[in-house]
């Protein structure tokens, strides 16, 4: 037929990205959700996944034709003055605009969610069973920005009014009769968010302040493991280089024990955890990247410590969040790959 096209609508991509990690779930001080959006609304036929968005990942973006990138840390995390050619982060922005192309990044949100970066991080270890840390409760308000269609306007309160009772929402801001911020209860949000509301009353998206998560779950970074059964250090340092896919790992000993001593209790944080995990106590903790004086608190108070470097602690669940997303489109004109060329720029030579 003609006029057909290949891919799915972007806000489609994003709802299914939501709907595996809300933006809510992630830290206060980080940047998620959509970074950039196109101008043009172009079919999304190409996604690109990658740990970290340089300018060798963005020429490779280019080459692939993507025109979404999914790229884990967000490429803008400080304010950006002005686009420019004059730094590699404003060019890369500038050539996704330039392009077309949709910028979308996760973080943190990705790190808290089960089933997510950390649990992919333990998932080296068999356990049989696993905490949360740092978890936060989930008390602050609950407030969401919803957009309606602009034929609806006004209505939106009115229909709210019929619905609900007002001690389960309040309008905080009402911008032109389309946009509002309303603080709410579980119950509604879960009405309004759901597909069948949504097209019924023309809400056409919405997100949380990075404070509430929707499941209104206790949440946090980092998992803390018990083995099924004990191994030794040397055999946990293997088990950490054959899951991350490294030739090597850095292992700091615990004061007074050797590569063969047994461990049964291990502790994952991706990323940079060592500031997260200084009080945590275990025989084995895992992380990307810890400072000296960190390490050096862990082995005094009998924790050995694995570092993988930042990044090679995280880029290894985007192989299977490209099965995720696949299963969650179920589109077979949308294509999804994983960058060849994004990699952790420290190495050990």
């Amino acid at each position: 037929m003609s006029g057909e096209t290949n891919g799915v609508a972007l806000k489609s991509v994003i709802d299914k990205l939501v709907s595996f990690a809300p933006p809510s779930l992630a830290e206060s001080w980080d940047n998620v959700g959509l970074l950039v959006e196109p101008v043009n609304d172009v079919p999304i036929s190409h996604i690109l996944l990658t740990n970290d968005l340089t300018e060798d990942v963005m020429d490779e973006a280019l080459s692939v034709k993507a025109n979404l990138i999914i790229s884990y840390h967000p490429p803008i995390f400080a304010p950006l003055k002005r686009i420019t050619n004059s730094s590699w982060k404003e060019r890369i922005i500038a050539k996704c605009i330039a392009n077309n192309i949709a910028l979308f990044s996760p973080h943190t949100s990705w790190d808290i969610v089960e089933g997510g970066v950390t649990d992919w991080l333990a998932s080296a270890f068999d356990s049989k069973h696993v905490k949360t840390l740092n978890t936060r409760k989930q008390d602050a308000p609950k407030t969401y920005i919803l957009n309606v269609t602009s034929f609806l306007g006004s209505d939106f309160i009115a229909k709210l009014e019929s619905n609900f009772s007002k001690k389960e929402f309040k309008i905080l801001d009402q911008r032109e009769q389309v946009k509002f911020t309303i603080q709410c209860s579980d119950k509604v949000i879960q009405t309004l968010t759901s597909e069948e509301y949504r097209k019924l009353n023309c809400i056409s998206n919405f997100y949380a302040t990075p404070e509430y998560s929707i499941s209104g779950t206790i949440e946090g970074i980092g998992r803390l493991c018990t083995l099924k059964n004990k191994i030794t250090i040397a055999e946990a340092a293997e088990k950490v280089k054959k899951h991350i896919g490294m030739a090597f790992v850095q292992l700091a000993l615990a004061r007074g024990m050797k590569l063969d001593d047994s461990i049964e209790t291990v502790a994952f944080i991706c990323g940079s955890g060592g500031s997260l995990l200084k009080n945590v106590q275990c025989d084995l903790k895992v992380t990307g990247e810890a400072s000296h004086h960190e390490v050096l608190d862990c082995v005094h108070n009998g924790s050995s410590v694995i570092l993988t470097n930042h990044s090679n602690s995280e880029r290894g669940f985007l192989q299977q969040f490209k099965q995720i997303l696949a299963t969650k489109l179920n589109d077979s004109s949308v294509t999804i790959s994983v960058s060849k060329v994004d990699s952790d720029p420290l190495n050990v030579i």
